[in-house]
């Protein structure tokens, strides 16, 4: 099979939405799964965001490739900028030029099959990356498993995106951003909308969504501050709770703590839904939002505290779904007190018009705001 080779000239922030779009399209030709599709939305935005940062300008070249029986996707970015002095050191992690905490290029290698680089002083950057198409959910992917209590998971990392996709915010015309919405239908249908506040093109909002066979696990992350700094330490929050989340909440929570150290600090709450038993476990640090709707309106408690700054150990609270139950998670640039009298249609809607309504009708404009929602489906 051929497959056409996509080329995207790199120059302004916007680009970022079409390099994803694009790598997106050819993923779902090659069929790549969802969770690969989301390692390469997150690879992508971090190597389109070094073109930005350190070039200026560039491209990315995406096409779809084949090797014997296998199939798969690759991907060159190119600039002509300063080029990297240090490559060696470039490719150690927690090593940045620029003192921020994004994804860096060795966890760009980590999440993909393969991975090359070549750069010389003032000869700019070539790297090519390829992920080829895994036989199960994540099988292949060259990330070793870990053991959670009786679930089995592999490491990476995906950005922006539960199981169902990827979607990234955009900055328009009349400085508003767009949400990105995802949205996955198993046992459990889940999806979550979020837009950066009026004034920035980018925040530090993240919704971290992760499903495997027997339960979802949810997190949400609201960093102090907006804007690109802000959004550099939402993205190495959601790279650690994709590498280490668990079903120790409270332990997640601590070592995401120690993980922020030294930055910006964040308010987290994190969840596990069980998918055939309905069971809903709950922890949150800050002034993150959890609420049931049903049968039983619950509202879930968030202790005070920040974490990367000051952490008390919180309990985890558990409650039991019933079928039909809504779970609706959101920062604080959502208002909490609507009440169901407020958007009844939450009950039945589609979980990712539910997401975007939210965030639209409660939202504050001058703060982030995101929204998951999480429809229980025994």
């Amino acid at each position: 099979m051929e497959y056409a080779n996509h080329k995207v000239i790199v120059s302004e922030e916007s680009d970022l939405t079409t390099c994803v779009l694009v790598v997106t399209q050819v993923a779902d030709e090659v069929g790549l799964s969802a969770v690969d599709k989301a390692k390469l939305a997150t690879a992508v935005s971090e190597l389109v965001r070094n073109i930005l940062k350190y070039a200026g300008e560039g491209y990315l070249a995406v096409t779809g490739v084949e090797s014997g029986l296998k199939r798969g996707l690759t991907i060159t970015a190119q600039d002509n900028g300063p080029g990297i002095e240090e490559l060696d050191r470039a490719m150690e992690d927690r090593y940045s030029t620029s003192g921020t905490l994004g994804l860096g290029l060795p966890g760009v290698k980590r999440m993909m099959d393969e991975f090359s680089i070549e750069s010389k002083p003032n000869e700019g950057v070539n790297v090519v990356i390829t992920k080829w198409k895994s036989d199960g959910r994540e099988s292949g992917s060259g990330y070793p498993k870990r053991v959670l209590g009786s679930h089995q998971v592999d490491q990476g990392r995906v950005t922006r995106s539960p199981a169902g996709g990827f979607s990234h915010s955009a900055r328009r015309s009349d400085g508003l951003s767009t949400g990105s919405l995802v949205q996955s239908k198993s046992e459990i249908d889940h999806a979550w909308f979020g837009r950066s506040c009026a004034i920035q093109g980018v925040g530090g909002d993240r919704a971290v969504l992760i499903e495997d066979d027997s339960l979802l696990f949810v997190a949400m992350v609201d960093v102090l501050g907006h804007g690109i700094e802000a959004d550099r330490v939402a993205a190495s929050a959601e790279t650690f709770l994709r590498n280490q989340w668990s079903t120790d909440l409270p332990f997640v929570l601590s070592s995401l703590h120690d993980h922020l150290k030294g930055g910006r600090g964040a308010a987290v709450a994190v969840s596990t839904i069980d998918k055939s038993s309905g069971e809903i476990r709950f922890a949150g640090i800050g002034n993150t939002v959890a609420r049931k709707f049903g049968l039983r309106e619950v509202r879930f408690i968030s202790i005070d505290g920040t974490l990367g700054e000051t952490f008390r150990t919180p309990s985890e609270q558990v409650q039991q779904l019933d079928p039909g139950d809504v779970v609706i998670f959101h920062t604080d640039g959502v208002k909490s007190r609507f009440e169901l009298k407020d958007y009844l249609q939450l009950q039945y809607e589609n979980v990712a018009t539910v997401a975007r309504n939210i965030v639209k009708r409660f939202g504050k404009s001058y703060d982030d705001a995101t929204c998951a929602v999480v429809r229980y489906n025994p």
